[in-house]
């Protein structure tokens, strides 16, 4: 039987992967965590990048970094001179992407995942998003409207919606399906 008076970890990084209104990277579980023998309650449920084969790995490993220490586990891509970088490729759950792409960093150090911008999420936010906004409706090559009206959470076009630690500033990344 899963230990439920434990706390769930936190993780620096990522605001809630625990949560419905994000990406939910652990699911409820009576399995045994591979790197500790625990059965814990929750195991990791995402993309992890390593040589060894982890199926169960709970999230307290990932937060603590025995899993990467056990088997040498990537979870993200960071820019390594972020303060953070570490923290980003072994220690925080990845966020869903279709395509790879480099967990954004401000202020010299990565971003936090807030969740995954749905248009009605992206229109509240339209003035503080708007150099992001005008920064993929370029690159995307289409109305920054459009662009709004096209995310949806696991739609052909979803964001990634992250957040300076510093200064607050959002930063968008964008997936196309």
């Amino acid at each position: 039987m899963p230990d439920s008076s434990e706390r769930l970890p936190t993780f620096k990084y990522f605001a809630d992967p625990y949560g419905a209104n994000t990406q939910r990277k652990f699911i409820e579980s009576d399995l045994e965590c591979d790197c500790c023998g625990r059965v814990r309650g929750y195991i990791y449920s995402d993309s992890q990048y390593s040589d060894e084969d982890e199926d169960c790995v709970c999230p307290w490993c990932i937060a603590d970094g025995s899993a990467h220490q056990k088997y040498d586990t990537l979870y993200s891509i960071c820019h390594k001179d972020s303060i953070g970088a570490d923290e980003v490729w072994h220690r925080t759950p990845a966020v869903e992407s279709i395509q790879d792409f480099t967990w954004p960093s401000h202020c010299g150090e990565a971003c936090v995942f807030v969740g995954d911008a749905d248009s009605r999420m992206l229109t509240s936010l339209k003035e503080p998003l708007a150099g992001e906004l005008r920064r993929l409706a370029k690159a995307y090559d289409m109305p920054t409207d459009e662009l709004i009206s096209c995310a949806m959470p696991k739609g052909d076009i979803f964001f990634n919606m992250f957040q300076c630690r510093q200064c607050q500033q959002y930063q968008l990344h964008a997936d196309m399906d």
